[in-house]
């Protein structure tokens, strides 16, 4: 017997209760303590085996730890699937505990462009949680992406789901699930791009236009229902993004896509839809799972953005406001441009020159 991990809780814990334990400093976290800095109810599962999340504090990535499950005396390896090797375009992210995600925005949103997206799973009933995490999260969110509102058509809107100090603009679903909404701060203008629709497959979509540090962004959120058509999803998203490089647009699209980038190699529509990004040079933001059931893990929350010349912070935040974390994206400062003189120019094409001349000799 020894007490939960938490400070605030001090409960006794065992194998024999709902708790898991620690295998670096050997202490048990109580799954019913909610005064812990990460829900305990992310990691738990059965025979789990994993290492302390106090790891977060300290910036280090828990993610091999806390996906290795122990399972009748194996340890099953449920992490990547080669996914960061296979995706040169991929930013790595990390997992944020709500201390160091108010720095790390304090660090970095000053003169960005700084969006969160919420996969809610009903905005009237966990809106008071939204309400709790922004006020954790402190400084510049300048557009919060909800989706899984659950605002239908066919039912008004007899609640309150304003925020203070954002518009709030939404797009309804004909279903018991789904719906997406944009919180986009008040002191930024904004104009919504109606004819930007994916029209060929069950989802609802929003973008929105805004004109921030000189710059021109389309920002979007999107939900996809759980349904076979990807390929007519994926060929309207493609003819979206490819018209909005066209006009010289910076894009972030952020949603629940129902597509699982664990499984990039093994499946088709996967590979298919990460392959069609990177054909339009847009970066993925967030390269670990973003919700955690029991004895699964997946990566349907998405945010990807065709920036490639500003820096960019993004990484999923530890929170339960549902069983899908937060993920966020910060987009900075332009990155240092390289500058070549001729001759440096002139040897670099020699170089590969000769490369190309050594594939072609050994072939």
């Amino acid at each position: 017997m020894s007490p939960c991990l938490s400070e605030k809780c001090k409960d006794y814990t065992s194998c024999h209760s709902d708790a898991v334990l620690c295998s670096l400093c050997n202490c048990w976290s109580d799954s019913g303590c909610h005064h812990s800095d990460v829900k305990i109810d992310i990691a738990l599962r059965n025979d789990l085996s994993y290492d302390c999340h106090c790891l977060i504090k300290k910036g280090n990535d828990f993610t091999n730890s806390l996906f290795s499950v122990h399972d009748q005396g194996e340890i099953r390896d449920d992490t990547r699937d080669n996914f960061e090797t296979a995706l040169d375009l991929c930013v790595s992210s990390s997992y944020y505990s709500l201390s160091d995600i108010t720095a790390t925005f304090e660090q970095h949103c000053k003169d960005s462009l700084s969006i969160i997206h919420v996969n809610i799973v009903s905005l009237s009933t966990n809106l008071y949680k939204l309400e709790n995490f922004l006020t954790q999260v402190r400084y510049a969110r300048d557009i919060i992406a909800i989706t899984e509102t659950r605002i239908k058509y066919t039912m008004p809107i007899i609640y309150n789901v304003n925020l203070q100090g954002y518009n709030f603009i939404h797009v309804n679903t004909h279903k018991n699930a789904g719906g997406v909404g944009l919180y986009v701060k008040n002191c930024i203008d904004f104009i919504t791009l109606n004819m930007l629709q994916i029209k060929n497959c069950d989802c609802e979509t929003l973008w929105i236009e805004i004109k921030l540090n000189n710059k021109k962004y389309a920002v979007s959120v999107i939900y996809r229902h759980p349904d076979p058509s990807l390929k007519t999803c994926s060929e309207d998203l493609f003819s979206i993004l490819h018209e909005l490089n066209d006009k010289k647009y910076i894009y972030v699209v952020c949603g629940d896509f129902h597509i699982d980038l664990m499984h990039y190699s093994k499946v088709k529509c996967a590979t298919d839809y990460v392959d069609m990004l990177h054909s339009l040079s847009c970066k993925l933001l967030v390269d670990k799972p973003t919700r955690i059931p029991k004895r699964s893990t997946t990566l349907i929350d998405h945010i990807y953005t065709n920036d490639v010349k500003s820096s960019i912070v993004s990484g999923i935040i530890i929170d339960d406001i549902s069983d899908h974390l937060p993920i966020f994206a910060i987009s900075g400062k332009a990155l240092p441009q390289k500058v070549y003189s001729k001759k440096k120019l002139e040897k670099l094409m020699a170089s590969k020159q000769n490369i190309l001349l050594l594939i072609y000799n050994v072939g």
